[in-house]
């Protein structure tokens, strides 16, 4: 009796849509390593904030994987036109053209605007999965910083209508800071030196290390040259042990679903409706077929025939267990696909019945509800965990 309860509950189409897995899905960290600044850049907006003086509201964050480099622009709206213009004028001019940039699904990084300019300056546009932050987690992690920074710094009287006045000041501070997981300060990995800071007035300046008696001194560029290429030396090495570490760390309680093509899963939306109390409100939609597993932790998924299709983390599935569902991509054993198979889940997880498990799954009739392009959490998540 006991266990024909359970079974009744688990197939229970309403509990599965409020009720979540007893274990959060956390799924082993994806890493993707950096040789060089400028390699890979990534960009968020943080606000809004309180309106400046200047009528400043929003903050765009841009910084460099590698280096650490981090620039914090203030914005009066976060529009395409807005975030274009100045991540162009104030970040492309000065650092030169990123490979890579990786922003979220925002609508302004996925405007014609912006997809028109990193056509035009040879920019591969990649995207993190929906509601996974972790995939840009040293943006997440810097935004975390700086707004810990700021408040420090307003002025009490100016009621934090000065933040964007003190914004230049902390990332300076930040990128004069050695970080762990590079063991250099980006200053040193973006321009071969460190900056003079105030509190070197006070103390003795430091000098270079002398070469060696019988060797000739190069000139500035060649010497410059030698630096970076030693601290970007060190700061790959740096890379590669922390991310080792924080792999090792991050991988400890995860679980590895076995979600295949051809299963049926329900999709966590954590979107709040209009006129909907959060705490009334069903997070668990679906179910979804998976067209396709794009990446070890990402899918592309289908709810309707001819319905648009989803790329997703799988943190955000859990297998479905409930009543016979009419398939509409699995062909019938008589070879007439136009009639649908009715197909159960099977058991210890959703998917097709074993006769069919190899029958070929159609991708027609659906098309991506955003444009999106599957990312993975990069290695430096230590700096978004």
């Amino acid at each position: 009796m006991a266990a024909e309860v359970r079974s009744v509950i688990r197939r229970c189409v309403e509990c599965a849509k409020r009720k979540s897995p007893t274990k959060t899905r956390k799924a082993p960290l994806q890493q993707r390593a950096v040789g060089a600044p400028m390699e890979r850049v990534a960009l968020d907006i943080v606000g809004p904030l309180p309106e400046t003086a200047k009528r400043n509201k929003y903050i765009l964050v841009v910084g460099d994987y590698l280096s650490k480099w981090m620039e914090a622009y203030p914005l009066a709206d976060q529009t395409a036109e807005a975030v274009a213009e100045t991540f162009v004028k104030e970040f492309v001019c000065r650092f030169s053209v990123p490979e890579v940039l990786l922003s979220d699904q925002g609508s302004n990084f996925e405007s014609q605007v912006f997809t028109e300019m990193c056509h035009i300056l040879g920019i591969d546009k990649a995207r993190t999965c929906p509601y996974n932050p972790k995939s840009d987690g040293l943006i997440e992690r810097f935004n975390r910083t700086l707004v810990n920074m700021v408040p420090m710094m307003i002025e009490p009287e100016r009621r934090q209508r000065d933040w964007d006045e003190k914004l230049p000041l902390a990332t300076f501070a930040y990128r004069a800071t050695p970080q762990e997981s590079t063991g250099e300060s980006p200053n040193m990995l973006m321009l071969g030196r460190e900056v003079r800071l105030p509190i070197d007035l006070t103390t003795e300046a430091t000098t270079d290390e002398k070469e060696p008696e019988g060797v000739v001194e190069t000139d500035y560029a060649n010497e410059l040259r030698r630096r970076l290429r030693a601290a970007h030396e060190r700061a790959r090495i740096c890379l590669l042990q922390s991310a080792r570490r924080q792999k090792t760390c991050y991988d400890r309680r995860t679980t590895s679903p076995k979600l295949e093509p051809g299963n049926f899963v329900w999709l966590h939306n954590p979107a709040k409706k209009k006129g909907l109390s959060p705490k009334l409100q069903c997070r668990w939609e679906g179910p979804y077929l998976i067209m396709r597993r794009l990446l070890d932790v990402v899918y592309r998924i289908q709810r309707r025939k001819k319905g648009k299709m989803k790329v997703v983390h799988c943190d955000r599935l859990k297998p479905y267990a409930g009543e016979l569902i009419k398939v509409w991509t699995i062909d019938a054993p008589t070879g007439d696909s136009s009639s649908p198979e009715a197909v159960r889940p099977a058991c210890g997880g959703s998917g097709v019945s074993e006769q069919h498990a190899t029958s070929p799954i159609s991708n027609e009739g659906g098309e991506l509800e955003t444009p999106v392009s599957p990312e993975t959490p990069n290695l430096h998540v230590e700096e978004g965990a």
